[in-house]
């Protein structure tokens, strides 16, 4: 159970700290990166990793999908952290690496069956031997999917989100269920006018998230609804046989990720007040404290029940 429990905590640590796109406004000078790192983590060395990086991407067309996915998600992902790299380039071999696993059919089903295969073993009777591969699968899985947004990574996560709690046999709960983090990582994918944030940021109503991510997917699953990326200029909508069809929009938002200059010019606008910065972030950081909360409420009132 506390195998369990943990798991839950380090799935919403995972998508409190990493957002879906990179950040395009940071970068450091070498010599700025070597007064702060050496060896393998100095310029040369992240100079060195990106090239090879480079290379790899320009031969994705002659190597099998087994081994082209999850190399370009891990590109990804260390791409994104700041913690990892921090020169320039990364922005723009992160887009290209993002654009060609995008390009790769299958790229979001390659994630569910590793999740699915790892998960699985949780529902035994011995669900802690095999804790320790599903928490590496449901990380770097759902960690991965959130840099992919497509028609294709958002069937497979919506279909994760009638897979909810149940009570086991002998009053225990089974593993974490698949609907939280798909619908954090569905909030993460940047969907325009989607029930994520507005719920979580504004109520703290972390109950209610689920429940209106689900009655979104069943309209968009249904082809009632229709469905766009920010940053993209087009929309997508389901057919009954999981197929989809793209439309371009007429006039699409300007919601996209900023050049560099961008960001800069922004940040030269009149700074934000110090409340302002300090309401901002709690709200940020409020929903993954509920959550933990509620975590705890159930892990205490399980151990109760069973002493009782």
């Amino acid at each position: 159970m506390k195998s369990l429990i943990r798991l839950v905590l380090i799935l919403n640590f995972s998508h409190s700290c990493y957002g879906n796109e990179i950040d395009r406004s940071f970068s450091r000078t070498d010599q700025q990166i070597d007064s702060i790192f050496s060896g393998e983590r100095g310029a040369e060395s992240q100079h060195a990793a990106i090239q090879s990086f480079v290379e790899k991407i320009d031969k994705v067309s002659e190597m099998p999908r087994e081994e082209s996915i999850p190399m370009l998600g891990t590109m990804l992902r260390k791409l994104s952290r700041k913690n990892i790299f921090q020169v320039s380039e990364r922005v723009a071999v992160y887009d290209k690496a993002k654009e060609v696993l995008l390009a790769i059919p299958g790229h979001a089903h390659y994630y569910e069956e590793r999740i699915r295969d790892a998960y699985e073993p949780l529902k035994g009777p011995n669900p802690n031997l095999a804790i320790n591969h599903a928490q590496t699968e449901m990380m770097f899985g759902f960690e991965t999917l959130k840099h992919l947004p497509s028609p294709e990574t958002v069937r497979v996560l919506g279909e994760m989100l009638s897979e909810t709690w149940e009570l086991r046999p002998n009053g225990d709960y089974t593993p974490p269920a698949l609907a939280h983090p798909a619908m954090t990582t569905l909030g993460d994918l940047g969907i325009r006018d989607a029930p994520w944030r507005p719920i979580i940021t504004s109520t703290f109503d972390l109950p209610g998230a689920l429940p209106a991510w689900q009655a979104w997917w069943e309209k968009v699953s249904s082809g009632q609804r229709a469905f766009s990326f920010k940053g993209q200029s087009g929309e997508y909508r389901f057919k009954p046989d999981g197929s989809w069809e793209a439309t371009s929009l007429l006039n699409p938002p300007d919601d996209g990720p900023k050049s560099p200059k961008a960001e800069s010019a922004d940040r030269k606008q009149p700074a934000e007040s110090s409340d302002a910065k300090s309401i901002s972030t709690q709200s940020d950081s409020w929903p993954w404290i509920v959550a933990g909360t509620i975590v705890l409420l159930l892990t205490a009132l399980w151990l109760w029940v069973k002493r009782r």
